[in-house]
């Protein structure tokens, strides 16, 4: 069992993807200074009100699926192939996230009815990147592993 670096980095993947469900995703500002904080769940304005947010069930999903999927691939450290055929696919998902969360911060934009709202994105948009990269930096690890193996093999 070569599993090592790479149990590490999806591990870490995983938990980037967790803290998009405890975060803002974005942060809005109205011409008066008012602000208003994003999450998956609720907008929070200055005021203390608590609003509904619109389409909040797409990105939880996909975000969910995605930290499930990359939780099971950790445990399929004994087949290497499997894994960065998993890990592979989880790029996709990945993707799917960025978009969702982007779609997402775009209609609860557009549903404010505030005057000309500012705003910016926060730390809850920027974790499927950070989770990208630690799963290609996990891949990377299997397939060092796997040339490792291979090498071995050739000595024998």
């Amino acid at each position: 069992m070569l599993q090592r670096i790479q149990t590490v980095y999806l591990l870490l993947a995983v938990i980037s993807l967790v803290v998009v469900f405890f975060v803002d995703i974005a942060h809005f500002a109205d011409a008066a200074g008012i602000e208003s904080e994003l999450s998956l769940y609720k907008i929070t304005n200055g005021n203390g009100e608590i609003g509904k947010v619109e389409y909040g069930m797409l990105p939880v999903a996909l975000i969910a699926v995605t930290a499930a999927i990359l939780f099971a691939t950790i445990l399929q450290y004994r087949n290497r192939n499997v894994q960065s055929k998993i890990i592979r696919m989880c790029y996709v998902l990945l993707l799917l996230c960025v978009v969702a969360i982007w779609y997402f911060t775009d209609q609860n934009y557009w549903s404010l009815e505030i005057a000309e709202p500012q705003f910016s994105y926060s730390i809850g948009f920027f974790m499927p990147f950070v989770a990208f990269a630690f799963t290609f930096l996990a891949s990377r690890g299997i397939r060092k592993d796997e040339q490792l193996v291979k090498s071995l093999d050739r000595i024998r």
